[in-house]
């Protein structure tokens, strides 16, 4: 961890985790999440003030990307072929719906929840120079509202990296590595392409709503 002010290391945390595939905190940041990678992968959740892991959630298998609901009392997680919402407070698990397919390489690879904590965004990679998809579901429901094209096709230079929901939930933004992607954007309740934003010098790893 950093001091954004001084610029200085202001401590460190050594989890389990083979490899971190999602890292951030609570909207309160009360806590930082840490979902890992591979098969024994769990979702960490550690004090960000004690910087001590008060609960590992171990339900999951496989990679695993989660978001958190804004009003930070629970956690929506994707793993192998289910979404799962969590407690934050108590770790319990409060619900599971079914996915189709895997997550990890060929699978779901990306997680966002909108404003209104009313849906669910899931990236997902299909097989190589098959188009990558985004998936929103209803959080209450665990039902299928609606699935896009994020890009023309997963390749080694070709990947979704980043989802983000405008304040009033009402559009979803995905920004795409390779030649030819940048940033795209959706209404949510038509699922319609409103416009394409292409980047062609840079990688947009991460986009977020003002």
């Amino acid at each position: 961890m950093w001091d954004v002010q001084s610029g200085k290391k202001s401590g460190q945390m050594i989890g389990e985790q083979w490899r971190t595939n999602s890292l951030f905190f609570s909207p309160n940041s009360k806590y930082i999440i840490n979902t890992g990678h591979g098969k024994n992968a769990t979702i960490e959740i550690w004090d960000a003030r004690t910087k001590r892991l008060t609960r590992t959630l171990k339900e999951n298998r496989g990679d695993i990307f989660a978001a958190i609901r804004p009003d930070g009392k629970t956690l929506v997680s994707v793993g192998t072929g289910a979404a799962k919402v969590w407690d934050l407070q108590t770790g319990k698990l409060l619900k599971t719906w079914l996915l189709s397919g895997k997550n990890g390489a060929f699978g779901y690879v990306i997680a966002a929840i909108s404003p209104n904590a009313k849906i669910a965004a899931f990236g997902k990679s299909q097989r190589i120079e098959q188009p990558e998809t985004i998936e929103l579901w209803d959080i209450e429901t665990g039902k299928l509202l609606h699935t896009v094209i994020a890009n023309k096709g997963y390749t080694a230079t070709v990947n979704l990296q980043s989802l983000s929901f405008s304040r009033d939930s009402k559009i979803l933004a995905a920004s795409s590595a390779g030649k030819g992607e940048g940033v795209k954007l959706w209404d949510v309740r038509t699922k319609k392409l409103i416009h394409t934003y292409v980047q062609a010098k840079c990688v947009l790893t991460n986009i977020l709503f003002r």
